[in-house]
């Protein structure tokens, strides 16, 4: 009977100090894919959207957002830092009133400086026509200039380049060209607009 027992003993020592004998390695379980991670976002040729493409659909209208938006920021950028040709290149080639805009660029660039910032971009309505693809979105735009005796004239505030209000917004007609968004003109008024609370900036 001992040497039962002690046979016995040794047969279950044995089991419990052979580690994980009794089990198997743990092994992390796939998560089930989802939308996102099944397929990347599409880049989308801009030259190649067809005329019959669903301008609501809403990856659409992220997608052309986010590039209008990408041409403004550099837009407000290129004349914050008065680069003149690096303006000119997030317009439309045909742009109305290029030349003269051209040159109210250039007069005020030596008379003051001027910090413009995107404050916001959004969608309002796209659509095709015999010049292309075209959007049309609101535009929230800060314009603080250095000195307080600026020059404003009629032109540079409807035209965005140096409002009459520090928070302005407006409607912008943009266009693909040469396979990229570019903005194309201010379509009616520039308005006063407000800041809420929480994002007001200290001057």
């Amino acid at each position: 009977m001992n040497r039962l027992s002690t046979l016995l003993a040794a047969v279950i020592l044995g089991v419990l100090c052979s580690p994980l004998i009794a089990q198997e390695s743990a092994k992390p379980t796939p998560k089930p894919k989802t939308k996102t991670t099944a397929k990347a976002k599409k880049k989308i040729n801009w030259d190649r959207v067809a005329a019959s493409v669903d301008t609501h659909d809403p990856e659409y209208v992220e997608a052309a957002t986010a590039a209008i938006r990408e041409t403004m920021e550099r837009n407000f950028q290129a004349s914050s830092a008065e680069g003149l040709k690096a303006l000119m290149a997030t317009m439309t080639s045909d742009c109305p009133d290029r030349e003269n805009f051209q040159n109210e660029c250039k007069k005020m660039f030596e008379e003051t400086d001027v910090y413009i910032r995107l404050v916001d971009c959004r969608w309002i309505t796209s659509w095709h026509d015999s010049r292309g693809l075209w959007a049309a979105v609101e535009i929230k735009q800060w314009t603080v200039p250095k000195d307080d005796k600026v020059e404003y004239s009629e032109y540079r505030h409807r035209s965005g380049l140096l409002p009459e209000y520090e928070l302005c917004e407006y409607q912008l007609f943009a266009r693909v060209e040469k396979g990229q968004w570019k903005a194309h003109v201010i379509n009616g008024p520039v308005y006063e607009a407000q800041w809420p609370e929480e994002q007001k900036p200290e001057r």
